[in-house]
């Protein structure tokens, strides 16, 4: 029977298989898919308050497997599309004395040596994503801090990188913002969305009616703006 339980904006599914046994019991499969086992008469309730306190060992298990199948290299084919800032942009594969990268024209150019294999395509792509990332999503960082922060918390550490299970993270303690260089791909309110999601957290660590409440004070769309983030599987590659 499948499953979906809420943890922290996350939606997480997994299969509940009822059985005669006395414990209950979670454990990720290959795939990547969590896997439940429940005495009969146990109440939803009660699952999913045990999954809750497994959860942070269960979702890196479940990260581990999906970074390992996005980190092997996938082959790109000629006129496939990436999405930047919500905007199509069809991708020209070249070979070329230099590996390089560069827009134009709606285009992103890939260019690897003669000697190279097919698969260097994604290697490139994905550092230049990265690249690009940086410098787009810390452009809006620095001016949200600015617009609604600057008065009430020092400026926070930022961080980049790609992750398959989250946007992004905040560590109050250390002062530091983790941002999912996939943001590169959503259209520019959503980005906004996520960036702001994370400062908030400077002042409220958890999702609270306080969180939220001074979440929407700032950006009265919020809900609105999240939604165009749930249709992406952070689990694939970033073209199509």
């Amino acid at each position: 029977m499948k499953k979906t339980l809420l943890y922290k904006g996350r939606e997480i599914s997994y299969e509940l298989y009822r059985k005669p046994v006395k414990n209950m019991n979670a454990r990720v499969r290959q795939d990547g898919s969590l896997a439940v086992s429940a005495p009969r008469l146990c109440t939803q309730q009660q699952i999913e308050g045990f999954l809750l306190a497994y959860m942070p060992r269960l979702l890196r298990a479940m990260d581990a497997i999906a970074e390992k199948r996005q980190r092997a290299p996938a082959q790109l084919a000629d006129g496939g599309i990436v999405m930047v800032l919500g905007s199509p942009h069809r991708l020209h594969l070249l070979r070329d004395t230099a590996r390089r990268t560069w827009q134009e024209d709606g285009e992103i150019h890939l260019a690897i040596r003669h000697q190279d294999g097919e698969k260097q395509y994604a290697t490139l792509l994905q550092t230049y994503i990265a690249g690009y990332a940086k410098q787009v999503i810390g452009a809006v960082f620095d001016r949200l801090y600015a617009q609604h922060f600057g008065g009430l918390f020092a400026r926070p550490t930022v961080h980049y990188r790609q992750m398959v299970s989250r946007w992004g993270s905040c560590c109050r303690q250390k002062a530091s913002i983790t941002l999912n260089t996939r943001l590169l791909q959503v259209p520019m309110p959503a980005l906004e969305y996520v960036v702001l999601h994370e400062l908030v957290h400077m002042l409220h660590p958890d999702h609270s009616r306080a969180f939220y409440s001074a979440l929407a004070a700032r950006m009265p769309d919020h809900q609105a703006r999240a939604a165009a983030l749930r249709s992406i599987d952070l689990r694939l590659p970033p073209w199509q």
